[in-house]
């Protein structure tokens, strides 16, 4: 069995055979990453995994890379060249070309993401992120206000009334459009959904069946539903909330830390628990709606 590839420059890295790229991984073309870490083992073992792809292009979302020996290095597991076309997790837009439906020009990636220049409303770019459809680089630590700010923007600009008079053509795609462009701000908007996200984008689902294998943890949340099955008044429900919201802030800040570290599994179990937290946090909240009628 092949494992992971763990290739680093500073803070950036890649995990090759895994199909996951980190934030910034491919920010420099033609960098040298160092192996920092494999999962198992000795040299002898990483240079089986890196015979198994050097000289090969890897499509990984909108990224395109060719692994290759550095040629004045010796050993096939010392140092590779990571050869990138295409970027994911970058600030560069270079997502994949289209050709505008009406005009049948190439549209720019960058500039002309909804729009091509005769004016005309384009089709969903492929492989796009929700990141890019908000102008946001790839990193948890989002600034919601700004967020919010290029959501409303960017919705004026798609909203239907604007396309009454146009075919039925722009119509559907302004549509289709408006519709991602609001899936991808209510995705962003909130910690866990975003969370989820950004574990996708690194080829990591989080389903029903994910759970936390630590008994204290999984006590403490019993106790929790429990304290909410058991409380009679508003008093006792503001002491679980702020326990809870004090427990939220914990796993918003560990998943920020280990997506920075590029630490994919450690993003996994704190997005786990966040998502025990808020639906304890949920369950409150719709239980003074209910009391509010």
């Amino acid at each position: 069995m092949l494992h992971p590839v763990i290739l680093s420059r500073g803070q950036r890295c890649i995990t090759v055979y895994g199909a996951s790229v980190c934030k910034n991984a491919l920010k420099q073309y033609s960098n040298y990453y160092k192996i920092v870490s494999t999962t198992g083992n000795t040299k002898p073992n990483q240079s089986l995994i890196l015979g198994s792809l050097i000289g090969k292009n890897l499509q990984i979302g909108c990224t395109s890379i060719r692994i290759s020996v550095h040629p004045r290095t010796f050993y096939p597991w010392s140092f590779l060249s990571v050869h990138s076309s295409k970027r994911l997790f970058t600030t560069s837009r270079n997502c994949a070309s289209r050709t505008c439906w009406k005009c049948g020009s190439d549209t720019d990636p960058e500039k002309e993401l909804f729009f091509c220049k005769c004016g005309v409303v384009q089709t969903i770019a492929p492989s796009i992120t929700y990141f890019r459809l908000l102008d946001e680089e790839v990193t948890f630590d989002l600034d919601t206000k700004t967020l919010g700010v290029v959501f409303r923007k960017t919705q004026k600009l798609l909203h239907p009334d604007m396309f009454s008079s146009k075919s039925k053509e722009e119509q559907q795609f302004a549509e289709e459009q408006s519709s991602l462009l609001n899936k991808a701000y209510q995705t962003l908007l909130k910690p866990l959904s975003r969370a989820i996200y950004m574990l996708r984008l690194h080829n990591v689902t989080i389903d029903e069946k994910d759970t936390i294998s630590d008994p204290d943890f999984l006590m403490d949340i019993m106790t929790f539903n429990e304290q909410i099955d058991e409380a009679s008044c508003a008093s006792e429900f503001n002491s679980i909330e702020e326990t809870i919201g004090v427990a939220i802030e914990m796993c918003i800040k560990e998943i920020s830390q280990a997506f920075k570290s590029c630490n994919i599994e450690d993003a996994k179990s704190s997005t786990i628990k966040l998502r025990y937290f808020t639906t304890i946090q949920e369950r409150i909240l719709n239980i003074r709606r209910r009391e509010l009628g």
